[in-house]
């Protein structure tokens, strides 16, 4: 088991790297990467979110049914994420002209 020293200073290098973290993705928001800045800051949430999990959380030490749990929801917000990207990728155009409500197939439209 560790001391209570140990777990502050964990908790001060978590926090420092979720400074540090944050410092990077204002800066990255900050640069001229058109969709890269996206994933970047994708790629930096994934590491603050592993982070707060694994210590604040105590995921690290979690065996059983709060690991099966977590790993659970993960799953099911993938999959979330997966069908709203699908829907909003097969989506037609919107054609203001006719109503909002009428959508077109974009691969059949010329470019406007």
């Amino acid at each position: 088991m560790a001391s209570g020293s140990d777990n502050v200073a964990t908790y001060i290098r978590v926090y420092l790297a979720l400074l540090v973290l944050t410092a990077v993705t204002v800066w990255v928001g900050t640069l001229n990467l058109g969709n890269m800045a996206i994933v970047g800051a994708l790629v930096v949430a994934l590491v603050k979110g592993w982070l707060v999990a694994s210590e604040f959380m105590h995921l690290r030490q979690e065996r059983g049914y709060v690991l099966t749990l977590f790993m659970g929801s993960l799953a099911m917000l993938a999959v979330l994420f997966l069908l709203t990207a699908a829907d909003v990728t097969t989506r037609g155009k919107l054609h203001p002209e006719e109503g909002n409500h009428v959508l077109r197939d974009a691969r059949a439209l010329p470019a406007d």
